[in-house]
């Protein structure tokens, strides 16, 4: 497959022309280094007015600026701005070229082309050493190395402007991992020994690291022999996560210009504020259960017992619909539709409790690091057949440990990334060796071996389907909804892209100023 060079600004409009954004409404006093843009109730048909400046209120704050030191925290808003990656999402959470002007892939190896016309903002040209440099440095990454090696084995240099990239899989995958993290760095000036934490490496991107304060408020400064053109706004301001309620009055009052995937709680409000757009996305994420106990009966009557709709009502105000694939449509993608199920059925549900050896006079625990409310919901529907639960609500860190310890019998948490597919995700839960320890069958195990033993992705189709169709009857979790994604930001800021939402990858250097 070769893929021709197009234009940045030419994808970009393309990707404009296609947001589905709603009127919102607004948050309250974040303050912050050089605040918004404008105030409220200054840009006559816009009650918010846009300047040449911006703020952008983050979800992580900014410890590093070096995307190769994961262990120290850094927030993917500043090195999208500060570096660009041989690939980048599209308004629907699709793969475009960005540094790369073409590819062809042959099975396993994939050849990319690097753009002739891209300097880094010292003024030397992006080479194929810059790219192989990037790749090896965050290979070696203690914390996010393990993981892309288990989708790439290698990058190497074909020429000054062209590399090879040695993929596991022979689908298109690696341009996922490649676009989230393949930051390109100068091999030149990186300095392994700098923490950077008030300094970055050599990028490329629409934007320089001007300063970092104290609260970790970072201020970019517009590159203006940036590729891509020069940025719109030229100077705009990362302030670190708050709470929504308090980013919602701070979009209200003209302090900030766009909060980065805001909480639902707050998505209501602002869909009612005229100076206020909200994006909404579908994202690869599902929120379900996991059921670590337990024998088939057991689980069986768990899956029918759930009322999925009630949870959408309850916990998120009626937004979306209840699974009907094991995994979010975007991991299903072709493969949605494929497994067929019933969902919440109670009489079928108490048929099998029924059937079930397990002791239910004992009371068994729902961990959750961040749906609580989910799991109350889950807790009624299944005393209604006669399993009693606790809800333990805990920090990530906790929810990992018990994991890790194997001690949580039931969990509730979203799952999926725009790098799973449905073969992934078998293996992520059902593999020999996996971190999860589902009860499932010596059969459905054997299954996912054989899947991983079929080296092409495209002839591991049936048997991905047909450990669905397993996964369906031995009910190890219960898909419950797709999860849904918002930004919120100043009407007239045009380029936001509904795919951020999910991506967390937003590229400042292609927003405008639709006011004007």
């Amino acid at each position: 497959m070769v893929t021709p060079q197009v234009s940045r600004r030419q994808f970009v409009g393309g990707a404009s022309a296609v947001l589905a954004l709603m009127g919102v409404g607004g948050l309250a006093g974040c303050g912050g280094n050089g605040g918004g843009s404008g105030s409220a109730g200054s840009a006559g048909a816009y009650g918010i007015e846009l300047g040449d400046e911006l703020t952008i209120i983050s979800m992580i704050t900014n410890a590093t600026f070096t995307p190769v030191n994961a262990s120290a925290g850094f927030d993917k808003v500043v090195l999208h701005a500060l570096f660009d990656s041989l690939f980048q999402f599209d308004a629907d959470g699709n793969m475009q070229p960005m540094l790369a002007e073409s590819y062809e892939q042959d099975g396993f190896d994939v050849t990319i082309k690097i753009r002739d016309d891209v300097a880094f903002t010292d003024g030397n040209p992006v080479t194929a050493d810059d790219v192989v440099f990037s790749f090896d440095v965050y290979e070696n990454d203690p914390v996010n190395g393990p993981y892309i090696r288990t989708y790439i084995s290698g990058i190497e240099k074909v020429d000054d402007t062209t590399v090879l990239v040695h993929s596991l899989r022979d689908d298109e995958l690696w341009k996922n991992v490649i676009t989230e993290y393949l930051y390109i760095m100068e091999a030149a000036t990186y300095d392994a020994e700098d923490d950077y934490s008030s300094s970055a490496p050599t990028g490329s991107g629409a934007y320089t690291l001007e300063s970092v304060d104290e609260a970790r408020t970072v201020t970019l400064a517009a590159n203006e022999d940036y590729w891509g053109g020069a940025p719109e706004f030229k100077t705009v301001h990362v302030q670190a996560p708050v709470d929504s309620s308090t980013a919602l009055v701070a979009l209200q009052n003209g302090e900030a210009n766009l909060v980065t995937q805001i909480a639902l709680t707050a998505v209501s409000t602002a869909r009612e504020d005229p100076n206020l757009e909200v994006s909404t996305f579908a994202s690869w994420s599902q929120q379900l259960l996991g059921i670590c106990v337990g024998d088939q009966p057991f689980r069986q009557a768990i899956f029918h017992a759930i009322d999925r709709q009630r949870i959408l009502d309850i916990c998120n105000e009626g937004e979306g619909e209840p699974a009907q694939d094991m995994f979010a449509k975007k991991v299903m993608g072709d493969l949605a539709g494929c497994v067929e199920f019933t969902g919440y059925d109670l009489d079928l549900a108490k048929e099998y409790i029924a059937q079930t050896e397990m002791d239910l006079t004992q009371t068994f625990t729902i961990t959750t690091p961040d749906a609580a409310d989910v799991a109350q919901c889950i807790q009624e529907d299944l005393a209604q057949i006669g399993i009693t639960t606790e809800v333990a609500a805990v920090d990530m860190n906790t929810f990992s440990q018990a994991l890790i310890d194997k001690t949580a019998q039931m969990f509730v948490s979203a799952f999926g990334t725009d790098m799973l597919t449905p073969d992934s995700f078998e293996e992520l839960f059902l593999a020999e060796g996996s971190f999860y320890y589902f009860p499932v069958s010596d059969e459905l195990r054997q299954k996912v071996a054989d899947m991983l033993a079929i080296p092409s992705i495209a002839d591991r189709r049936e048997l991905v389907i047909e450990i669905m169709e397993d996964m369906v009857e031995e009910a190890p979790i219960v898909p419950l909804y797709d999860k849904n994604n918002f930004d919120v930001y100043t009407k007239g800021l045009g380029g936001v892209l509904p795919s951020s939402s999910a991506t967390y990858a937003y590229y400042l250097g292609d927003f405008t100023n639709e006011q004007k």
